[in-house]
């Protein structure tokens, strides 16, 4: 994850979908792998059992808090006048090829397009937190419901009320019936043949 994530919160929003999509099928591997799993299960359902969300629902939760401490930074330090500078160009209608453009229309997307106008919204470290935590939380919570509604193996699985908010169900840790376990994966999934 450390490689994965590195500087994301200056990338994120700025790769095409097809990298996206790369970076998706790394995690989700990972997961149907972890699970014993073959074959292509629905990538939300085994998220949603490992207690996890969306690798991109995570970096935005990290540029959110990236946009926090830009905005607390010290007036005087270099990457905060740029920062400030820039800011004021991509209000203004300049900054094409601004990097903040990206952060624009996640704040949007968060609505929170009030820390966008000002920036003095974000000073306030937990408040900011607290904020942006639950805009990614109910971001993930749309995202893992869109995707659950499109898969038909899945329909069982969202009648069970879990999601990757509740974290990883209590017999994944049981190791003494390895195959039983897997099983009622495979039959949580609708992945059982």
């Amino acid at each position: 994850r450390p490689v994965g994530e590195y500087a994301c919160e200056l990338w994120e929003g700025e790769i095409s979908e097809n990298w996206n999509a790369k970076l998706e099928a790394v995690q989700n591997s990972y997961c149907a792998a972890a699970l014993g799993l073959h074959g292509h299960p629905a990538a939300a359902g085994v998220r949603a059992e490992m207690g996890l969300q969306e690798w991109r629902i995570r970096r935005k939760g990290l540029k959110l808090r990236w946009w926090g401490r830009m905005c607390r930074m010290a007036g005087e330090r270099l990457v905060s006048l740029l920062f400030r500078r820039r800011h004021e160009e991509l209000r203004g209608g300049g900054a094409r090829f601004s990097g903040l453009r990206s952060m624009r229309d996640l704040l949007l997307e968060c609505d929170l397009d009030d820390a966008w106008r000002d920036q003095g919204v974000a000073r306030d470290a937990p408040e900011w937190l607290k904020r942006s935590t639950q805009a990614v939380k109910d971001l993930a919570v749309a995202n893992e419901s869109r995707e659950f509604a499109l898969r038909a193996s899945l329909q069982s699985y969202a009648k069970l009320g879990h999601s990757h908010s509740y974290g990883m169900p209590r017999y994944l840790d049981d190791r003494s019936n390895l195959q039983g376990t897997r099983l009622l994966t495979k039959c949580r999934l609708g992945y059982l043949m």
